[in-house]
């Protein structure tokens, strides 16, 4: 009798526990589907309420183009930024000596009457590669000098394979500065093709078909 009674409390400890296990399982399945009720999904704030959902603490309006804003680039350092727009003018700003104006300290005009498609600065931050929508990359120093230190050759347009020409035939879309090579960047073109170039060898580039 008492090894019966000793087992049938055993049994029914075991049950308890067993029920005391699936009870909280119970509780953590309401919680998980309350949590999942009472998220949200995310919304895109109406404009000028951005920083009801945006955690932004300091803001600043920095005067910039006649039209549309199209490329934007930052040195490494974050003291300087390039700004380029659909009215075909850089913008160079330094941070270090900015006035309450918040005026460029350079203007530059690559090209007339063509937007600017990219900016990007080196991983020196000593220049900065200017794509408009034209056949030709740029490279300026990061004084935003009235000549580029260099500019990509155009390709002849009429040659049909673009292994056999120098540079792009047609209008670029897009340049970067490679993230690890402070002498290489790259250019796309609406030619179909992408370019790596090299600032130390002329026009050509190190690699002009990829």
């Amino acid at each position: 009798r008492a090894a019966r009674a000793e087992a049938q409390a055993k049994q029914d400890a075991e049950d308890a526990a067993a029920a005391a296990a699936v009870a909280r399982m119970g509780i953590v399945e309401q919680r998980g589907e309350s949590d999942a009720e009472e998220e949200a999904p995310d919304e895109v704030p109406a404009p000028g309420r951005e920083a009801e959902v945006i955690p932004v603490t300091h803001e600043v309006a920095i005067p910039g183009h006649a039209k549309a804003v199209t490329a934007m680039s930052l040195d490494p350092k974050g003291s300087r930024m390039v700004t380029g727009g659909l009215d075909g003018v850089v913008r160079y700003y330094d941070f270090n000596g900015m006035s309450e104006a918040k005026e460029p300290f350079r203007i530059v005009e690559p090209v007339d009457c063509h937007m600017v498609q990219s900016l990007s600065f080196s991983t020196t931050g000593g220049v900065a590669l200017v794509v408009c929508s034209d056949s030709h990359a740029r490279i300026y120093d990061r004084d935003g000098s009235s000549k580029p230190v260099q500019t990509t050759v155009k390709g002849d347009m009429y040659v049909r394979d673009m292994q056999h020409t120098k540079g792009h035939t047609q209008m670029l879309t897009g340049g970067m500065w490679h993230p690890f090579h402070s002498e290489q960047w790259i250019t796309s073109s609406l030619d179909g093709t992408l370019r790596i170039w090299d600032i130390n060898t002329a026009g050509g580039g190190m690699d002009p078909f990829f």
